[in-house]
């Protein structure tokens, strides 16, 4: 528990000092709508992740990275203080949480109950797949050219991994954290607590809703997070951009600044997980108000911001598989030795699309409409099947009110609900896996039900959102569930007061790649985090050879 919370308190030093720098110095004519905890806190995030990916480029993401980063810190608290200090400012304003004791009380059992969730094993099986090995591929040699060659999961390169390796704290603490996804939703629950209108002081809207679903999703999703997968941060950006949008909706704000802001939150969450990849549509918006403005600086300002998150990006994809954007093997730029194999890129992409739709293997696959919704549908748990049945309902209700807002010429409306009735399709015919986007049917179904007046952003009674009030209780049903799940023995045995729990290892052998050894699990594909490098079958070092005389010089195949 005291790594936990000594990583939690890098992380959000980190991200608070470096994003309040960012946003005072770049939105200085903004600060009105774009001074608050939240924004300080996501633009720090994207930066220190930004930061991380150029930054394993060059060299391995670990004590160098987070000593840089803590000099720069030192020096921006040093001038913080200073012009605290200067102009008779308070360091720490506590009047908000005076006035609200009660939600500082749930927000406090709430940070409680989610360190106990982050101290458990991580049980996701894509965690012992590649998770932490990709972690530790960072944390000792950064970005490998052909990575994709030794283990096609690597491919994937999320740049949430980069972010990862850079507070995982191996280099000081000796063990390697995995304790990002829990002060996210830590930050988000307790976000969403401390913000949302409370029943009958204030009319409900579409954003309180959206931030009563984050918690739900959490609660849904809770036995994610201890582990460091990539799901629940996109899916939590894709809810932060959602929630945020209406609110400014709901502000009737005008600045440009606030909209190129949380559209340029969607493109980093694309970097993050491709699923999200159609919340960039959200860019329209913004890129309209600055066009019909002729605000050429801005439109430059804000085009380089996006490039610098997104070329990161793509630069450690060309490293890592050879390909500008795996696993699109269309979009082939580039002619490297260490190129992964297009027939193994094409079985890959079929492999997580059959699984996805909810087939074990390729052979059992019916690629109809028909052939494969029932069966992705009967093999849901009852609570996916709910919020499908619902989503579906609510998606229809939402395209025609769609239409009404195409005919009043609501562009923001169009824009925003557009956009999500996309992202849902194109998570849903990709790979509809629930973990990769369930939460669009619950984002749709909030809309439809919160947004009954003519526009998203009217103050109107809503007997519907009355009942939703009730989720705000939600945070009370996870201190539930924490009590619940750890009242198992073979829980509380592996919680320590001091440390994390580690991550799970399996069986592995060591098998000869030129003059260098990998690992290869014994039974099955998962591996974990000690036995290191590893390739998830026998088959896969078929062909395989390193590209030097090291693991650092990467990987290619015949």
């Amino acid at each position: 528990m005291v790594t936990v919370l000594f990583s939690w308190l890098m992380i959000g030093a980190a991200s608070m000092i470096f994003g309040k720098f960012i946003v005072d110095r770049i939105y200085s004519d903004d600060l009105n709508t774009m001074g608050k905890v939240d924004i300080y806190f996501v633009v720090g995030i994207v930066f220190l992740n930004v930061y991380a990916q150029i930054f394993s480029i060059f060299h391995k993401v670990a004590g160098v990275a987070c000593i840089i980063l803590f000099m720069a810190g030192v020096v921006l608290t040093c001038g913080y203080l200073f012009t605290c200090v200067q102009e008779r400012k308070s360091l720490i304003q506590f009047a908000f949480l005076k006035e609200h004791p009660y939600r500082t009380t749930l927000t406090l059992v709430v940070v409680g109950g989610t360190i106990l969730w982050t101290l458990l094993v991580p049980r996701h099986y894509d965690t012992g797949l590649y998770h932490a090995q990709a972690i530790r591929w960072l944390e000792e040699y950064g970005i490998v050219p052909g990575l994709g060659n030794l283990h096609i999961r690597l491919a994937y390169n999320s740049a949430f991994m980069s972010l990862q390796s850079l507070f995982s704290l191996k280099w000081l603490l000796g063990q390697s954290l995995h304790t990002l996804n829990g002060f996210f939703c830590m930050f988000f629950i307790g976000y969403a607590v401390m913000t949302v209108r409370a029943q009958n002081e204030q009319v409900w809207k579409v954003s309180d809703i959206l931030k009563c679903v984050t918690v739900a999703y959490i609660v849904f999703e809770r036995d994610l997070i201890s582990s460091p997968n990539t799901d629940l941060w996109a899916m939590l950006l894709v809810l932060y951009v959602c929630f945020k949008w209406c609110e400014f909706m709901e502000t009737g704000q005008n600045a440009e600044t606030p909209w190129c802001f949380i559209s340029l939150v969607g493109i980093y969450a694309v970097t993050v997980k491709l699923s999200t990849t159609m919340i960039a549509l959200l860019t329209i918006y913004p890129l309209y108000l600055l066009v019909k403005k002729k605000d050429v600086k801005k439109i430059l300002e804000n085009i380089v911001a996006a490039v610098l998150i997104v070329v990161p990006f793509l630069v450690r994809n060309v490293i890592i598989s050879g390909y500008l954007v795996y696993p699109f093997a269309d979009i082939d730029l580039f002619d490297v030795d260490w190129k992964v194999l297009r027939e193994d890129l094409e079985r890959d992409r079929l492999l997580i699309k059959v699984f996805g739709r909810g087939f074990q293997s390729e052979l059992e696959y019916d690629d109809s409409m028909f052939g494969w919704i029932p069966h992705w549908f009967s093999q849901q748990e009852l609570k996916y099947q709910m919020l499908t049945l619902a989503g579906v309902v609510c998606t229809v209700i939402l395209l025609c009110q769609l239409f009404r807002y195409i005919r009043i010429r609501q562009l923001r409306e169009i824009v925003f609900v557009t956009t999500i009735i996309v992202s849902l399709l194109f998570w849903f015919i990709t790979a509809p896996l629930p973990r990769y986007g369930v939460v669009y049917f619950m984002i749709v179904t909030a809309i439809t039900v919160g947004g009954k007046c003519r526009k998203l952003s009217d103050v109107g009674k809503n007997r519907f959102v009355d009942m939703a009030a009730v989720l705000v209780m939600l945070p009370l049903l996870i201190l539930y569930v924490f009590v619940a799940k750890l009242a198992k023995p073979s829980d509380l045995a592996q919680m320590s007061w001091v440390s994390q729990t580690g991550y799970q290892d399996w069986p592995a052998l060591q098998y000869p790649v030129d003059q260098a050894l990998v690992w290869v699990p014994v039974e099955g594909d998962r591996i974990g985090y000690s036995a290191f490098p590893s390739a998830p079958l026998e088959e896969k070092l078929q062909g395989l050879h390193l590209r030097g005389d090291s693991f650092k010089d990467g990987f290619y195949k015949e």
